[in-house]
């Protein structure tokens, strides 16, 4: 018998840089243009990462913007699904 289930799928290594990347954007290394182009297509992640673990940064004009940013881009994106086939023994 085949299952289908839906499954998110976690890369840990997209997952560091995508934390590095904010973080390097949060401390003004890098520019808004630049973080923009980084989380295209992360931005639910990316809106994780900043309210679950860059509190520290909330009360900056870079923190406030990029959480703007990313969720407004979420709103008015589709919901993502990633499906994956799997068989059982019955």
């Amino acid at each position: 018998m085949i299952h289908v289930t839906p499954s998110p799928t976690v890369d840990i290594d997209a997952e560091r840089w995508l934390r590095h990347s904010v973080r390097v954007y949060l401390e003004g290394d890098k520019n808004f243009q630049w973080i923009s182009g980084v989380v295209r297509g992360s931005e639910k992640g990316t809106a994780i990462l900043l309210l679950t673990t860059f509190g520290r940064f909330s009360r900056t004009a870079r923190y406030r913007k990029l959480l703007k940013s990313v969720k407004d881009s979420v709103r008015d994106s589709a919901p993502h699904t990633v499906w994956m086939l799997h068989s059982s023994a019955t």
